[in-house]
């Protein structure tokens, strides 16, 4: 199954995204996953995941609008490993000359599971408004590309928040169903 980096563009990252040329830091190591009950209840737990993939990829959305450039806006959203992936994605991008112009948006959440140290949902990635444009401003999106791209998403729980972990295609039915 491949693995989607770059929520905000998932879509995008199967096809043409690549990253940042700007030097990557990679943040300071994740916080220690807490050992005492976060959430206390399942709603509780995906409302915080909501908001969370939210910050998320409004971020994400950002960083590629702005060609990859400057990932470090990552920091305190996403796990020491998805920052690492995000920054080679986002490098890739920077290289290319291309980048995002619109907004990603996301439906469809559901609670996979939830612990104390992790949360995992399922949803709908819309990439429908997001276009890739080359250098000169060309839309250069595929015409094949998916727009609407199920994801099984999975949260660490960190200090009582919740950073993004993974983001994997989901072979599931039906979630993306228009």
């Amino acid at each position: 199954m491949p693995r989607l980096l770059l929520a905000a563009a998932a879509a995008v990252l199967l096809v043409t995204m690549t990253g940042c040329g700007d030097p990557v830091v990679p943040p300071s190591p994740s916080p220690t996953p807490t050992a005492t009950p976060v959430f206390a209840s399942e709603e509780e737990a995906l409302a915080a995941a909501v908001a969370a993939y939210g910050r998320y990829l409004e971020v994400s959305d950002a960083i590629a609008t702005d060609g990859g450039h400057d990932v470090g806006r990552l920091e305190g959203l996403v796990t020491l490993q998805q920052y690492q992936q995000a920054a080679a994605d986002f490098d890739e991008l920077a290289s290319s000359g291309r980048h995002m112009n619109g907004r990603s948006s996301f439906d469809s959440v559901a609670i996979q599971q939830f612990r104390d140290t992790n949360v995992s949902v399922y949803l709908c990635l819309d990439v429908s408004a997001v276009r890739v444009l080359d250098g000169a401003g060309i839309d250069v999106t595929p015409s094949d590309r998916e727009s609407r791209i199920p994801l099984d998403i999975s949260f660490a729980v960190a200090d009582g928040s919740l950073l993004l972990d993974t983001s994997d295609v989901w072979e599931g039915n039906g979630l993306c169903a228009n």
